[in-house]
């Protein structure tokens, strides 16, 4: 029979010789649309028997299977519309192994390969094809052959499959634990990426690298933490072991250690990478490409964030989302690391890819008036928009921010700024339900002269250089000075 049951209703002048009872017969087509052409002998349907041989492969039917390959069928024929498999692979993926074996009886290369590189150990490790796996791995098939994405048999099973079984068949054959897919990944990446326990101790155990990087510079225990599988990671920690190369020293992605550190608070481990020349200059791929600095100044880390700048990391360094350490200070309410960073000499009005300054991210984000006060102290430009036309005011009047709303309006916010939408800060305050925050906005769309809480004596912080950081080789200074930062 074709594939997809479509049919064609042709006149059967041979009706009487098969002992039909009718002058027609249906004739199927294919997926291609091609006429199967059929000859009628002595009763006999004749067609195209390499598609009638992978048919019964795949449903089971070890009868046909058997009178096909007795009839001279080749069983090598490449379906072009599943990836060129042959009947081998597909009664691997569906679990036959009574077909597999007469298959491989037949003479089929055991190793043989569909367009997509893919083994039938392979398919049957992707499948959780328990038995089939177990078949062709004791009648030698190859554990390491990776099909055209780089997934061995190993990584299959990591991924999908239910049990052990298969895994702990691949890994007694000696299939290699170190291999990696195209895109890095070894079988532990994948264990820790699904957060697969008793898969990620079982390679562990039996050699899988705790150390390996992918190709954006994640080790398993690293992906696992991500993606909320603590546990999962300590495990994987727990196996790496101290490899060092000649000087003796360790061995391991210290970059992304560093990283970690700084973003656990451990200023020990970060003096300790920092002083073994690694670079707080590595961006985290899954992070947004933040630096450890970044991942510090989000956390409140000062004593990190301290040490970093000490090293020449410039205080205005970008992530992916152009985002500087002082604009997520400032988001995630980190008032150490913020004011900090402001008496440093950190632009104030740098902004991120959506045009959001550190202003306006206090605005949205502080539980206190603790940042806006320092950074309009630092004369923040409290009129910049973001990329939707909002300023700060918008902000704090789409979010009843009273406090805050009064404070920009009192250093020289527009009350008459206009949105992308044609929206002034009081109609936002209106629209959503803020009456009384809408009348004090609007009470300042008047002739009004701000009045500004700056110290007029004070310099404005430098904003368009590359700031110095002296005060970081003198501590006590450094402490004097934060001591007296404004609040």
């Amino acid at each position: 029979s074709c594939r997809e049951e479509q049919y064609t209703r042709i006149s059967s002048p041979l009706a009487i010789l098969s002992n039909l009872s009718r002058d027609w017969i249906d004739v199927r087509m294919g997926y291609n649309s091609w006429l199967c052409v059929f000859v009628i002998l002595g009763g006999k349907v004749i067609g195209n028997r390499e598609l009638e041989l992978w048919n019964a492969a795949r449903d089971g039917d070890l009868v046909q299977v058997r009178n096909e390959l007795a009839q001279g069928i080749s069983p090598l024929w490449r379906n072009p519309d599943i990836q060129g498999e042959t009947a081998i692979h597909i009664a691997s993926k569906n679990n036959h192994p009574d077909i597999v074996s007469t298959l491989l009886d037949s003479g089929v290369d055991i190793n043989i390969q569909d367009d997509a590189s893919t083994t039938p150990l392979r398919e049957a490790s992707w499948f959780d094809s328990t038995a089939v796996a177990n078949i062709l791995i004791d009648r030698g098939a190859n554990v390491d052959i990776p099909d055209k994405l780089g997934h061995t048999p190993l990584m299959a099973a990591t991924f999908k499959s239910k049990s052990l079984s298969i895994i702990e068949a691949l890994i007694k054959a000696g299939a290699d634990m170190t291999l990696s897919d195209n895109t890095g990944n070894t079988a532990l990446h994948l264990a820790a990426l699904l957060n697969k326990t008793t898969i990620a101790k079982l390679l562990l155990q039996n050699g899988a690298n705790a150390r390996a990087v992918d190709n954006k510079g994640n080790t398993p225990a690293s992906i696992a933490r991500e993606k909320g599988y603590p546990q999962l990671a300590a495990i994987i920690d727990s196996f790496t072991v101290n490899i060092t190369d000649t000087t003796g020293e360790d061995i391991g992605n210290r970059e992304l250690k560093l990283w970690n550190a700084a973003r656990d608070g451990d200023l020990v481990q970060v003096n300790n990478m920092l002083a073994k020349g690694t670079s707080p200059l590595w961006r985290n791929p899954e992070s947004q490409g933040e630096t450890a600095i970044h991942i510090a100044s989000k956390n409140n880390y000062q004593e990190i964030v301290i040490a970093l700048l000490d090293t020449g990391v410039d205080i205005n360094i970008q992530d992916d989302a152009r985002t500087t350490p002082l604009r997520e200070a400032s988001w995630f309410d980190s008032v150490d690391v913020a004011t900090m960073l402001i008496e440093l000499g950190a632009n104030v009005d740098i902004p991120d890819k959506f045009g959001h300054t550190p202003l306006m991210a206090a605005t949205f984000k502080s539980k206190s008036l603790s940042i806006i006060k320092a950074l309009i102290n630092a004369r923040a430009n409290v009129k910049i928009t973001d990329n939707f036309g909002n300023t700060a005011l918008h902000l704090a009047a789409l979010l009843n921010k009273t406090a805050i709303a009064q404070l920009l309006l009192l250093n020289g916010a527009d009350a008459r700024a206009l949105d992308n939408k044609g929206k002034t800060p009081g109609y936002i305050a209106r629209e959503k339900g803020h009456p009384q925050l809408a009348d004090i906005i609007d009470s300042y769309t008047g002739d009004v002269t701000a009045t500004t809480m700056h110290d007029t004596s004070a310099q404005p912080t430098a904003v368009n250089s590359t700031p110095k950081h002296p005060i970081l080789k003198q501590p006590s200074q450094l402490v004097q000075k934060i001591s007296t930062i404004p609040s």
